[in-house]
């Protein structure tokens, strides 16, 4: 592969995402109240353990310290010195994260069984800005599984300058961050005149039964994720306004719930922010807890494609992250379905990661890739709809150009180079003919469309990939 004529094709198969989501607890008086042990009788929440969704990083430390950090730069596990004798195998293996109301990645440790640490090590969970949306620094949690599928969660030290979430341990098991509590949808889109429910969800910690020892266990209880409490919450604005305006929408809160009404056009910018002020998680203070609302006034569907390649195809080596956020506009419709096509330049596409290796060169992404040649030839699709029954199919695909930065391994040398040619194909189609149901059109949020699979080997490169229907309008 070389050259503005290079071409390498990835083709992936869609899966979806589901997310689960907490927020705040409802407590009366000036802060948790003590919980006697005998009189509970909840029980922890029990999930199966993760599925390896990446190779595990590996390193050997010893009696002088070291570090691991895993290949995505998510998880950093610090030992001190005289922790572990000399050459001791350490593994950071990324999994699902299953955790009640966990967000990102989850990260089975592993050691060798007869290695006892001598001193706690440091674990550093990174998150990302989107993590922030729908909840507060303050929320963050990191929980360990346990032995019958349990969940002991802890408080992590947060600094936001790093985007880290710390804690130390002397026991390894699956590791994984969750939210405390969200302003849910954490992201939606509105159509013009319409009105949009929020609400808050909170994962309560408190003290149960553990099964394990037949102690006390400081876990999240069944159930608890998918409880919304009535809170005193404050403030509610659109954009700093409380209350918001004609011009950016309209909001009334009261308690757990706050009903967004958009204005009869949609403003410029197309995004409003809406906030609320709800009680810290672990004082007395306020917290402003935040969610983005998009208004439009077209009719069709907005959704977000993801897509995670990893492989050899071809003698080449391939690593690529990319997402794109696609939007469909009705163009026919009847009593019994409807089509939608897929608008190329206002679907953006961005790739996070890209790079490439095989036995001369290695090549990493140098600049900001595009869709290739444009996004109304490079990016294509469209959205079909029945009504009876009730079902959908989606299809397009995506072509992109990386501004690449390849060194050569024998000499050294590094050339710039446009690597054309890199494409995904999605669809419900691409995998299976069966129509999938579709839920109601007029409120989707974040939902769960029945597309869960993990997909293998294609063309010699793993593929992952997820849809999320973020929020449709129209009948």
């Amino acid at each position: 592969m070389s050259g503005s004529s290079t071409k390498q094709s990835l083709v992936v198969v869609l899966v979806g995402a589901a997310l689960v989501a907490c927020g705040p607890p409802g407590t009366s008086g000036p802060g948790p109240k003590p919980i006697t042990l005998s009189a509970l009788t909840e029980k922890a929440a029990v999930t199966p353990v993760g599925t390896a969704v990446d190779d595990a990083t590996t390193a050997v430390i010893g009696a002088a310290g070291g570090s691991l950090t895993t290949t995505d730069g998510m998880l950093t596990l610090t030992v001190e010195p005289g922790t572990v004798p000399d050459g001791t195998m350490f593994s950071a293996q990324p999994i699902t994260n299953n955790a009640p109301g966990g967000f990102g990645t989850g990260f089975r440790l592993s050691k060798p069984d007869a290695v006892q640490f001598a001193k706690p090590v440091t674990l550093s969970f990174r998150f990302l800005p989107s993590d922030l949306v729908g909840t507060a620094p303050s929320a963050f949690r990191i929980a360990k599984q346990r032995a019958g599928g349990t969940w002991q969660v802890f408080k992590p030290a947060v600094d936001m300058a790093k985007q880290t979430l710390t804690v130390t341990t002397t026991t390894f098991s699956d590791w994984a961050p969750l939210f405390g509590y969200q302003l849910l949808p954490r992201e939606s889109q509105v159509r013009t005149k319409k009105a949009l429910q929020l609400y808050l969800k909170w994962c309560r910690v408190k003290e149960y039964p553990d099964p394990v020892t037949g102690g006390t266990l400081s876990g999240i209880g069944i159930g608890e994720c998918n409880k919304m409490v009535d809170i005193l919450t404050e403030n509610w604005s659109v954009n700093g306004v409380t209350g918001g305006n004609s011009t950016l929408g309209t909001i009334t809160g009261k308690g757990s719930t706050g009903l967004f009404t958009a204005p009869d056009k949609a403003p410029s910018p197309d995004t409003v922010t809406v906030s609320v002020e709800v009680p810290a998680l672990d004082d007395f203070s306020k917290e402003v807890v935040l969610t983005n609302i998009r208004i439009v006034d077209f009719d069709g569907y907005v959704g977000n494609l993801r897509v995670r390649a990893k492989g050899t195809s071809s003698g080449d080596t391939i690593v690529m992250t990319a997402a794109a956020k696609l939007r469909f506009l009705k163009e026919y419709s009847d009593p019994g379905s409807a089509n939608f096509t897929l608008l190329a330049d206002e679907s953006p596409v961005t790739v996070s990661e890209w790079r490439l290796e095989n036995s001369s060169r290695v090549c990493t992404k140098a600049g900001t890739p595009i869709v290739f040649p444009t996004p109304a030839e490079g990016l294509t699709g469209g959205l079909d709809l029945l009504n009876d029954p009730p079902s959908y199919g989606l299809s397009g695909m995506v072509s992109l150009r990386v501004p690449a930065s390849c060194r050569s391994k024998s000499t050294g040398s590094v050339t710039s180079e446009n690597m054309d040619g890199l494409a995904f194909v999605f669809g419900t189609g691409v995998t299976s003919t069966a129509s999938r149901p579709m839920p109601d059109r007029e409120f989707l949020e974040e939902e769960d469309l029945g597309l869960n699979a993990t997909f293998g080997t294609r063309n010699g490169v793993v593929v992952t990939q997820s849809w999320e229907l973020l929020r449709s309008f129209g009948e």
